[in-house]
Order: C-alpha cells, then structure tokens, then sequence
C-alpha cells in the first residue's frame, strides 16, 4: 500500500514542476525591466496610498493579469482589499530660546513621528550620527541618555559603511535605531541643502493605529536652525 500511495504522489509532483518550469522558461530580463520601467516610470506619480498613481499602476497589472489568462482569486476580482490607518499631522511647533521657527522651512518632522510636546535644557552634537563597530562611533564617551541629539545627514568623506541600503549604519533608518539605543529622547537630523530633500510628512499609513514600538520623535531642521543651536554659523557646519 506504502508504494502504491508513493508513486501517484510522485507523479504529481512531477507534473506541477514540468508545469512550473514551462511557466519560468517565459520569464526573461527583458519582460521584467519593462514591467519594472513602466510602474517605477514617473507616469505612475510614485504611487502613494491613495493616488492616481497607484490606481494607474493597480490597473496596469490587472490588464496584463488579463492578457496572461490568469484566473482571478477574489471573487472575480484580481484585487484584494484591506482597511487602512491614516494618522495626519494637523500641527507642528519648533521654539528655541524663545524664537519660534517655521514649518517647511525651517523644519520638518520626522516619519512616524507622534503626538508629543517635549522641552530640552540642553542638546548633544553626535556628528553624523553613526556607530558603525569598530569603523566608526560617533557617540563615544556622548551622554545622551535621555537628552535631544543633534546629527548631520548624510555620512563623512572616506567612510565606508560595513553595510549597505536601508540596513546601513549610515542611513535614516540606521541613525534613529542607533540614537534610541543610545537612550536619546528625541533627535534633529541637520539637512544642507533643506528643505529641498527634506519632503513634508503630514501623515502615515499603516493597517492598524496599534504601534508595537515608538519610533524616535525628532525633526529635520536647516542650518540656520542647528547653527543658532550650537552658536555657530550655518555656513560653518
């Protein structure tokens, strides 16, 4: 009975990786860069949560769904929806010594910022920020615990990161985990040439209003904004 169950079981299986192979021999570099050149393609606006774009791009697929003869799975439908969070910014303030500065032009918040007013007697300067193993640590020997952190972006000349993309020490996303595992409150990431990289954040997405972990509340701010901080000049930062 054992060998008799075993050989229909195999042959099946035989018969799904001949019918999977077919299927990848159609698959070429060629077909995938196009594809990818047309939903990346400016046409599609970045395709932002909700937009015009990301609808033309949902469409885009659904066409070529179509054109392949694939079944759709949902009732019909080549789409699946789901509920999304949206938590907009409906105010931002920056004060310093009693000089209140501009939003989108003197300072943007940081993505996944959240509803808080915090007050600091005093700031840390950790220049770029990054604390890279034995290559590099700009919070050595920094009291920072508790305190608001003042970073540049970007990374220094001759530096190479011991890791690359959204992972790199040197990255956005690398810098707040290091200034939170630092202990600090909160951070200002100091842009040259702001606010042109520094796009306005005014709300997030996400599939529920439950945050497992609270991101790093903090700013990008312009020189004007660190150089009145630090008392020095922009030009000299």
């Amino acid at each position: 009975f054992i060998v008799m169950l075993l050989g229909p079981i195999a042959l099946f299986a035989q018969k799904k990786d001949k019918a999977a192979l077919q299927a990848a021999a159609t698959i070429n570099a060629e077909d995938m860069k196009r594809h990818l050149y047309i939903l990346a393609g400016p046409e599609m606006e970045g395709r932002d949560t909700p937009s015009p774009g990301l609808e033309k791009a949902a469409n885009y697929i659904e066409n070529h769904f179509r054109q392949l003869g694939l079944l759709a799975g949902n009732n019909g439908s080549y789409r699946q929806y789901y509920p999304l969070f949206k938590d907009s910014m409906t105010a931002a303030s920056l004060e310093i010594n009693g000089v209140s500065f501009v939003l989108n032009q003197d300072f943007q918040p940081l993505p996944g910022n959240y509803s808080a007013s915090m007050r600091f007697s005093e700031i840390v300067f950790a220049g770029f920020g990054i604390s890279d193993g034995e290559l590099r640590n700009d919070y050595k020997d920094l009291p920072v615990t508790g305190k608001l952190v003042l970073i540049m972006d970007g990374m220094p000349e001759g530096y190479k990161p011991s890791v690359s993309g959204f992972a790199s020490p040197a990255s956005l996303n690398g810098k707040l985990n290091t200034a939170l595992s630092k202990g600090a409150a909160g951070v200002l990431i100091v842009h040259s040439n702001f606010p042109r990289r520094a796009s306005a954040v005014t709300s997030n997405w996400s599939l529920s209003g439950f945050r497992a972990t609270q991101s790093l509340f903090g700013f990008y701010v312009s020189p004007k904004v660190a150089g009145m901080l630090l008392g020095t000049t922009p030009e000299s930062l």
